[in-house]
Order: structure tokens, then C-alpha cells, then sequence
């Protein structure tokens, strides 16, 4: 995926020497191409929020121009609903965080006492100090703040699954609540939606692979890691099929269910 094509780049260019494992036949995770009855298509329409000042610096590092596979436009949402008037929300053309204020005051589809209560409950939820502890959903955060339920579900939901590719009853709170206040404190520009213009391979997995074949990675694609080898607390190998490989460090970029799976049961 992104992550880990991420942090392979950016070891080998420290000088590590880098052994990348993809379980796949093909780089880019979620964000990559497939062949359906002998045309290929995008595994899913990917979104992005001007925000992710990563994936840009990711995208300067392997010499790709961000006008060239993803097209800027500012961020406006439109949901119809059976039975109800369409919702429509647009971020205002005004500094970070007017642009927020301005885009609820003009929400369609939400009435005015919903918008006053959902600018107090964002502003609740995003005040500087706000954090919630322990591994508490997204959802349940934005119920505490006294969120209307109207716009967590047509407003809220859209947004946290456009940006974090989960629903709000699964996400984490600390990390929607840290991708609003990148998207909306952060900057003007930030709230933008950048929409992939090129296919998705094209935009990471293909400029990456040619990085890091420049970098002599050791890429090793079709290699599902099923474990790893632990010894007085610290990894030294990780299993592939019936073989070992070596390691001195290791990165897991992959979801924490999956990480689990990989430590024997002593180590769990």
C-alpha cells in the first residue's frame, strides 16, 4: 500500500538497506488497478483532502506534479435522501476557519437549529485541548458533543468515509478529529478535494516502484509474511511461506488486526 511504499522510500533514501514484502502480485494496497473482463479499472475512486501535505511531499519526492494525476477543487458535498430535500454543503472561499463557519450557515438540508447545533458541537469536538481516551469511535465522540444526528449522518459520516475509508462507528476519534482540524484549521487549501485525474497506480505505485528500483530495494512481490521470528523481546526474522528473511528493524504497514496475526501465541 501507500504506507508501506512510503516508508520504503523514505528508508532507502536515509541510506537503509530496505527489503519490501507485498503479500500481492501488484504494488498501491487499496489504491490500485484490477482487470475486470479485460479492462482495467481503479480499485475504488480514491479521495483526498489538500490536507495530506504527506502524500503531496511524498508525491515531490518521487518526482511527480500533483497537477498531473489528481485535479484541485474546493470541497462541496451533495447527498440526496429518499423522502428529504437533497443535502448540500460547500466550504466557503474564506480563510481557515471561515471556511467551515461560512460553508454551515449555507448548508442546505439541515435546518437552522440543526446548523447551530452542529457548528457548536464541531466546535466542541475540534476546541485545542479536545481528545478522547481510550479507543473511542468517532460516532460515539460526536454524540458527547451533542452533534444532531441528522448531520453525523448526512454530513459527518460522508466526510469520515471519503477521508479515513471507514465508517464513523469504527473510526477512531482522535484520528477524524485530527483530519478535521488539518482539513479546516489548517488552511484554505487544505479542505480541498484533489479527485485522481491519472489511474491510482499511477499517481504512487508505478512512480515508487521506479524510485525505489533506482534505490536497490530488495522487492519482493507475491511474498505474504505469516509470521515472525522473535528472540529475548526483539524481532530478528519474519516468515515468508517455509523461508526466513533476516531483519535488523522491520516496519508493519498494515492494519493492527493483521500485525496481530503475525506474533506467536507467547507473544501476543
Amino acid at each position: 500500500g501507500w504506507a508501506g511504499l512510503a516508508a520504503a522510500v523514505e528508508l532507502s533514501t536515509q541510506g537503509h538497506r530496505v527489503c519490501l514484502l507485498e503479500a500481492r502480485r501488484s504494488l498501491g494496497g487499496r489504491a490500485r488497478g484490477i482487470v475486470v473482463s479485460g479492462t482495467e479499472l481503479d480499485n475504488g475512486q480514491h479521495l483526498m483532502l489538500g490536507a495530506y501535505k504527506a502524500t503531496l511531499n511524498l508525491l515531490a519526492r518521487l518526482g511527480v506534479d500533483p497537477s498531473t494525476v489528481v485535479e484541485r477543487h474546493g470541497l462541496s458535498l451533495y447527498l440526496r435522501r429518499r423522502g428529504m430535500t437533497p443535502l448540500r454543503f460547500a466550504a466557503a472561499p474564506l480563510p481557515a476557519p471561515f471556511n467551515l463557519l461560512g460553508g454551515m450557515l449555507r448548508c442546505q438540508g439541515l435546518t437552522p437549529g440543526e446548523r447551530g447545533r452542529t457548528l457548536l458541537a464541531m466546535s466542541r469536538f475540534l476546541a485545542p485541548r479536545s481528545s478522547s481516551r481510550g479507543a473511542q469511535t468517532a460516532a460515539a465522540a460526536l454524540v458527547r458533543t451533542g452533534t444532531p444526528a441528522s448531520a453525523q449522518r448526512d454530513l459527518l459520516a460522508p466526510l469520515c468515509l471519503a477521508a479515513l475509508n471507514i465508517d464513523l462507528d469504527r473510526a477512531d476519534a482522535n484520528l477524524f478529529r485530527n483530519t478535521l482540524r488539518r482539513a479546516f484549521l489548517s488552511g484554505r487549501s487544505c479542505s480541498d478535494m484533489l479527485i485522481p485525474s491519472a489511474q491510482l497506480k499511477a499517481i504512487v505505485a508505478e512512480p515508487a516502484l521506479r524510485y525505489l528500483e533506482r534505490q536497490g530495494v530488495d522487492l519482493r512481490l507475491g511474498a505474504k509474511v505469516t509470521g515472525l521470528k522473535l528472540d529475548n523481546g526483539g524481532i530478528r526474522a519474519v516468515r515468508v511461506g517455509d523461508s526466513t528473511v533476516p531483519v535488523k528493524a522491520i516496519v508493519i504497514a498494515t492494519n493492527p488486526v493483521a500485525g496481530l496475526q503475525l506474533l506467536p501465541a507467547s507473544g501476543q
